[in-house]
């Protein structure tokens, strides 16, 4: 059994540094007609982001969304800076720089991860379900008779402040930041949710999505763990299903 578990281990890590590694491949390249038709959906009045932009953005490559998102904030609070300064506050643009690079970055993405956005689940959530599985289920057995087993939890390198714990630490920390205040460096992740999103509401994913996802994938997996955990307990199992049940269906689903 503690060979099934280091293989689940293994994949899990292997899934979550695929994960990782997609913030910075992929391609952007946004062509005229996608802008434009940007700029007539949002309104946009300045004259000064618009020709800046096209000088700088439109139909030329990036290798990465850093230097992407980096032109298109530059433009943006180049172009406010002179509208408040002028007082032309028609054509300032009050989105948040990085939330406006965001969207146009959804538009401009390319290549291998955006055409094989299925594959790429698979690397990614698909290895990290099975190889926690792989890492949980065998507790049936490795924990032995039913009941709270709690030995040698000040012990772990996960609950004692070890190394573990202060990976997960910053890995969480680092995704918060991404989600709330960079959203355009992690395009690629809303990408590979896309099919999903589209299926559940009708659009492409957005961060939100992607983050409800990534919450609804991590409490289910973890929800078996508990279930092997307390299955003596029927209040455990029952308040599991409730919270399961109403994160799923009520804070996800539900539009």
């Amino acid at each position: 059994m503690k060979n099934i578990q280091n293989i689940g281990l293994s994949l899990f890590l292997t899934g979550l540094a695929i994960f990782v590694s997609l913030i910075f491949l992929g391609k952007y390249q946004l062509s005229s007609d996608a802008f434009d038709s940007f700029i007539n959906q949002k309104g946009i009045k300045s004259e000064l982001f618009i020709n800046d932009i096209k000088t700088k953005v439109v139909d030329k490559d990036f290798s990465n969304p850093f230097s992407f998102s980096s032109e298109i904030v530059t433009s943006l609070e180049t172009a406010n800076a002179t509208h408040k300064k002028n007082e032309t506050w028609d054509k300032v643009i009050w989105d948040k720089p990085h939330s406006f690079s965001y969207e146009l970055a959804k538009l401009s993405g390319k290549g291998h991860i955006k055409d094989h956005k299925g594959l790429y689940w698979w690397l990614t959530f698909g290895l990290g379900i099975i190889g926690a599985l792989l890492f949980i289920i065998p507790n049936i057995i490795t924990l032995g008779p039913p009941g709270i087993k709690n030995n040698g939890i000040y012990h772990n390198k996960a609950t004692n402040r070890g190394w573990i714990g202060w990976f997960v630490f910053i890995f969480l920390v680092g995704f918060y930041l991404l989600l709330y205040f960079r959203p355009d460096y992690i395009v690629n992740w809303t990408y590979i949710v896309d099919p999903i999103s589209i299926s559940i509401n009708g659009g492409l994913a957005s961060q939100w999505f992607l983050y409800g996802f990534l919450y609804c994938t991590v409490m289910t997996v973890m929800a078996i763990r508990m279930y092997i955990k307390y299955r003596h307990n029927k209040y455990q199992v029952l308040r599991t299903k409730s919270v399961l049940f109403f994160h799923i269906v009520f804070a996800f689903l539900i539009p």
